[in-house]
This record gives C-alpha cells, structure tokens and sequence, in this order.
C-alpha cells in the first residue's frame, strides 16, 4: 500500500465530503476528551505524583470507634494523641510511621506582610517528611530534638508571600497568630489534589499545648482526638503482618476487662482504598471499583463508537460503486480496507488530538469543579488546585490517548468496512442504480 498516495486520497475524500469529516473527528473528539478528563482524575488520585511518590506502600489509620458495651452508646472519630503514641508510634512491622494533625487555614504575618494571608497549616513529627518526599528548595526539615521548638518548613508560595523571596528565607521569623516561628526549610509547594500530604506551613505539633489532649466515651478514655496516622511498608508480607499487628493492638483492649470496644474497621487502610471509597467504615471491594469503572467506560466509548460505526455505515454505502469500480481494476478487499481503515484512523487521531487538547483546556479552566465533582468526600476542599505538568502531561495519559484512538477506530470502522469489502463486484458497480 502507497501511504502517500493513500494519504492524497484520505484528503481529497475529507474535501469533499467536509461536513462527514467534521462530524466525526467532532464525535471522536468529544469521546477522547470525555474519557481524558475521566482518565486524568484518576490518574491523580491514584499515581505516583510528588510528593506522594510512595503511595503503593503507604497504608493510613483515619478513623476509630468506641462503644460501651454496657449502654451500647459509641462514639467516632480520628484519633487522640494517647492512641497515637502507645498504639501506633510503636509498630513494628512498618518502615516509617507518622502522626498529624491539622488547624485547617490560618493568618500567617512577617515582618514583610504585616495584614496577614490565610494559609493551610499542618502539624506534623519529623518523619513526615520520610513517608512523603518533599522536595526542599532550601533548608531541611526539623528533628526529633526540635520538635517541642516553634520551628516550621514553609513552601516556596508562602515564602514568596511572606517575604517577597524564596531564597535566603532560612531563620527568619513569621507568626501564627500571636506564636512566633522560625523558619527551618522551604519546600516546593504541593497540590491540594494531593490531600494526604498537602500543606503550605509544617510545624512540629509538639510546639503547640494541648496537642496531647484528647476526649473519649463517657468520659472515661482520650484515645479520640484530632490526629491521622500514615505509615509505609516495604512489601506484601510486611502488609499482611501490620494488619495482624493492628488486629492485636484492638483485640487486647477489646479483651483487657473495660466495658469499652475500640473498631478499627480493617484498618489500616492503602492509598487507594482510601481513594477509591467513600467512607472509610465500608467494606472495600475492588471488584465493585472495577464493575463502576468499567460502565462508566463502556458508556464514554461504546455509545460514540456506535455512533460513528452508523456513520461509516452509510458513508461505505455511497462508496460502494466507488468500491466495485476498483474491485474490477485489479484491486483487492484487502487493499481497499486498509484504504478504508487508514482513512478514518488519521480522523481519529485527528479528533484525538483535538480532544486531548480540549481535555486539558477544561482541566486548565474547570478544575476545582470538575475535581469537586469526582470527589469522594462531599466535605473535603479542592479549591485553588493546582495541576503540574506530571499530572497533565504523563506518558500514561498519550498512552491511554493512542489506545483509546486505536479503540475507536477499530470499534467503529472495522465491522462497516469489512461487511462492505463483502460484496460481490456487481453488486457494488449496481449499487447507484
């Protein structure tokens, strides 16, 4: 086959049969921007992206119950700092174990910036910043002898905020509230699409009093509080014995003689479990995650493949006297479907690419609705998110562009095409009769 030539014709056919081509590379278009947009949201939530290079190992302890079993009342939440410290800074069955806690946003002054400016703050211990990989631009991170220091790592954002730099920021001293902080590293700032480990301010929460106070059922326990536990793994076997470690931490307090229960609802729990369900008292079942994924797959390719295929459909049948005509010149089904095929493959591609630009252009524009709309947790923010170049511009996502192109075409065309090239050669040169 003459890929010049089969070109020449391809545009020749496009010119004049304009409003066939432009209705389907927009019908494709459409579809690869669709299932782009879909695609890209998971690839967030679930890839490798910085700082949460770590995620396959990273396993969390979110939520906790409590129950008197003697009145049936319960209480839940996240957890206290007394949980914390005898139950979970003690694993031994993890590479590194970190406990956080968040104030939410909070004004932030300098000396440079004297009104204020509303920032995201986090406490943290220092191995936060070994179960995520933040990338410092100067500085490091705080040890575990100055964790009851008012110290803090600050992203480049905050510093550019706060003192009109990001460079040569390292000392220098800004407020939470009335508590002054000195500033120990700067770090690159993160996307808010990246919740586990997102913040614009890191502080020891050991600085602060009260991190240590906590509340529980009835008044008897504090083993509830403000805190996330997040920890990595090494490998499966590593996973299988934390659980087991996890498991008997509940079961002997369950079974210490207390009339209190503690339900841990299996955790703790990956990265994509956490991701993918919506609360984390469910059973999480990664057959029901693929079944939902799949239809939704099914709807955002099958129905535009079905559409296009009527399209091809009756344009072969006002080919088909072209078809006969050639047929009787030597040529063979064969060549002609190829022909055919390569034809409508530079107008996916074509709609490909226009739908990918489109995605991205969306994405760009829509992000904080778009992301709100797919998010699991209806309380959670995703505002003013910010969307990096790993995130947009993966191999993955022009790997899953050239495949779900690929898809298209063959669910489209192929069937028509073959069922034309069927035809007998009289019945082709008869067809316009």
């Amino acid at each position: 086959m003459n890929w010049t030539q089969a070109c020449k014709q391809a545009w020749n056919e496009a010119r004049q049969h304009s409003v066939y081509t432009s209705l389907y590379i927009a019908g494709v278009a459409l579809a690869i921007a669709l299932t782009m947009i879909f695609g890209v949201i998971y690839f967030v939530k679930m890839a490798p992206i910085y700082p949460e290079y770590n995620r396959a190992n990273t396993y969390s302890i979110e939520y906790i119950t409590f129950r008197d079993t003697t009145n049936y009342s319960s209480m839940s939440g996240r957890l206290g700092y007394n949980a914390v410290k005898e139950w979970f800074y003690t694993l031994k069955n993890v590479e590194h174990v970190t406990a956080m806690t968040s104030l939410g946003g909070m004004t932030i002054y300098s000396d440079n910036n004297k009104e204020g400016v509303r920032m995201s703050t986090k406490g943290v211990d220092p191995d936060f910043f070994k179960v995520f990989n933040l990338e410092f631009v100067e500085g490091k991170p705080f040890t575990e002898e100055e964790q009851n220091l008012p110290v803090a790592v600050i992203t480049d954002r905050v510093a550019r905020q706060l003192f009109g730099t990001d460079e040569g920021v390292t000392g220098r001293i800004f407020k939470i509230s009335i508590q002054e902080f000195i500033v120990k590293g700067v770090v690159k700032e993160a996307s808010r699409l990246t919740p586990a480990s997102y913040s614009q301010v890191y502080y020891p929460y050991m600085c602060l009093p009260g991190y240590d106070s906590g509340w529980g059922l009835n008044g008897q326990l504090t083993n509830m509080g403000n805190f996330l536990v997040y920890m990595t793994v090494k490998d499966d076997d590593q996973v299988k014995a934390l659980k087991r470690e996890v498991q008997e931490i509940a079961h002997k307090f369950n079974t210490s003689g207390g009339t209190v229960e503690v339900n841990l609802y299996n955790q703790p729990s990956s990265h994509f479990e956490v991701a993918l369900r919506e609360s984390p008292t469910d059973d999480f079942s990664w057959s029901s995650v693929i079944r939902r994924n799949i239809i939704i797959l099914l709807v955002l390719l099958l129905i535009p493949s079905l559409n296009l295929s009527g399209m091809i459909a009756g344009r072969m049948e006002s080919r088909m006297s072209e078809m006969g005509i050639r047929k009787s010149y030597g040529a063979g089904s064969g060549i002609l479907m190829k022909q055919v095929l390569f034809e409508n493959f530079l107008w996916t591609v074509a709609g490909g690419v226009i739908g990918l630009a489109a995605a991205w252009i969306v994405l760009a524009l829509e992000r904080e609705w778009i992301f709100k709309l797919f998010e699991n947790n209806p309380g959670s923010s995703v505002t003013d998110v910010h969307l990096s170049g790993e995130m947009l511009f993966s191999p993955a996502i022009f790997g899953g562009a050239l495949v779900l192109c690929l898809m298209l075409n063959l669910m489209s065309a192929f069937i028509p095409t073959w069922r034309a090239m069927r035809r007998p050669i009289v019945t082709s040169l008869y067809e316009k009769r």
